[in-house]
């Protein structure tokens, strides 16, 4: 029985970059073998074990065959007879087929990752790739996370990209898979390579339609670089992503293409509700100060301020990447944060105290908080 550290563990070594996570294969062995010497047992469509005391995945030698269309189109068998480069081979780059013998530290690399690596090229395995839709995918999300170090796709595995988007291979993903992607693409170093991929692929109108029509109006992946530039949280990335597919003509309304976007792909609810907020207050952001305190106070209601002033603040890095792309001053962004302030300031327990209940309370906090917003505007500017 051989043990091999396999995948990204070696490939990210090669590069000179931190190991996270560490996957192994183990070749000749059983799962008997594997339970007597304390492994447990968590794969379910093929042998994947724990180790008693790292809790790393140790997977026994396998193939796969394509037998329905798919992802999840695949039979695995796994014996002591699956050799270490027939395990190899099931894998999609050449970057990610290369192993190490944990005994002597020796490299494994039948397919060329090595120099791969050397040439800073991104290049399929063998025919096997089209196979499977989720390699595109991950193959954009490579791109994104290699591009500052000057990594390219191989022009042979665009090409065969660009067959599996023409043969229909891609309609078999599925929403929560292409939102899991999504966000593991978003929260790579340069996430707008994830999308410049798929869009030279001609996957994006495939797997995200919102974005590839709102990229015809608006600058959909300048928003997004922008964003990122302010935040590494994949979630707002995505929030950000989302608004920008907003269309101006559909504010303050919640944007259809925003909130498709989000409810195809299934995002969390949470994260669906902040990106309409955001795409709700975007417009009249670009322009706050000039709008008069009626105006304001009418968008502050419509956001529920009362209720979602967290929320709307943790947009911070959404909204003011959106303030920067359309040219307006970042200081619109604390003009509203000002407003918000001012309206919470008013309390009910004053008119409370005059007796005021029910509708005629509901009526004059929400005067006085109006009437907060029109003072503070008439306030002589601090010289």
């Amino acid at each position: 029985m051989k043990v091999y550290l396999v995948g990204g563990g070696v490939r990210d070594a090669l590069l000179g970059l931190p190991v996270g996570e560490r996957d192994y294969v183990v070749v000749g062995g059983t799962p008997q073998e594997m339970m007597a010497l304390g492994f447990r047992p968590v794969g379910r469509d093929f042998p994947v074990f724990l180790h008693p005391e790292t809790h790393e995945e140790y997977a026994l030698a396998r193939t796969e065959r394509k037998v329905a269309p798919g992802y999840h189109g695949f039979t695995f068998h796994a014996n002591p007879h699956v050799t270490l480069e027939e395990d190899l081979a099931r894998r999609d780059l050449t970057v990610n087929a290369m192993a190490r013998d944990e005994a002597d530290g020796r490299l494994f690399d039948p397919f060329g990752g090595q120099r791969d690596l050397q040439d800073r090229v991104l290049r399929h395995i063998n025919e096997h790739f089209a196979e499977d839709p989720i390699r595109l995918l991950r193959l954009a999300r490579f791109a994104a996370r290699f591009k500052p170090l000057g990594f390219t796709i191989h022009p042979d595995t665009i090409a065969l990209s660009k067959r599996m988007v023409h043969n229909g291979e891609l309609d078999a993903l599925q929403p929560e898979r292409i939102y899991t992607e999504t966000i593991k693409a978003l929260a790579e170093s340069c996430p707008v390579e994830y999308y410049a991929v798929l869009q030279g692929t001609g996957a994006l109108g495939v797997v995200y339609p919102e974005v590839a029509c709102a990229m015809q109006q608006r600058p959909v992946l300048e928003v997004l670089a922008e964003a990122a530039r302010r935040t590494v949280d994949a979630r707002l990335r995505f929030i950000a992503l989302a608004q920008a597919c907003g269309s101006p003509s559909e504010a303050p309304r919640p944007c259809t293409r925003c909130t498709c976007l989000c409810e195809r792909l299934r995002a969390p609810k949470l994260v669906t509700r902040l990106a309409r907020h955001s795409c709700e207050i975007r417009e009249a952001l670009c322009h706050w100060q000039s709008l008069d305190a009626a105006s304001r106070f009418a968008h502050l209601e419509r956001l529920d301020i009362w209720r979602n002033q967290e929320q709307i603040r943790s947009l911070a890095p959404v909204l003011l990447a959106e303030l920067h792309v359309c040219g307006a001053p970042a200081n619109q962004w604390d003009a509203l944060l000002r407003d918000i302030d001012q309206v919470l300031s008013v309390q009910a327990q004053p008119l409370l105290l005059q007796g005021l209940r029910g509708e005629a309370l509901g009526q004059a906090l929400r005067q006085a908080r109006l009437a907060a917003l029109t003072a503070h505007d008439d306030q002589p500017a601090t010289p």
